[in-house]
């Protein structure tokens, strides 16, 4: 099977309606896509390469923090009510 072109990808990821981050092992912003400015008013270029500490709200839970994101797949296709720390 041959890989996606990283173009490509992330033309669809930017075309997409829903805010979407890809977030590596360390908490680091590695991908935002153009909703995720809409949503949280701050620039792409100011996420990525950041820790997604950026976007918690203060007193999040220690789970969040430290990289603990199960469950979060289960919110694919239906609402999830979450607090984020808006620009």
């Amino acid at each position: 099977m041959r890989s996606i072109p990283p173009e490509l990808a992330q033309s669809a990821l930017d075309a997409a309606p829903d805010a979407m981050l890809i977030i590596g092992a360390a908490g680091v912003i590695l991908f935002a896509n153009r909703p995720v400015s809409a949503l949280f008013g701050y620039a792409r270029e100011h996420l990525v390469g950041h820790s997604m500490d950026t976007l918690l709200p203060d007193g999040a839970p220690r789970s969040c923090r430290e990289g603990s994101y199960v469950g979060i797949a289960k919110a694919i296709g239906g609402t999830l009510k979450a607090r984020a720390r808006l620009r």
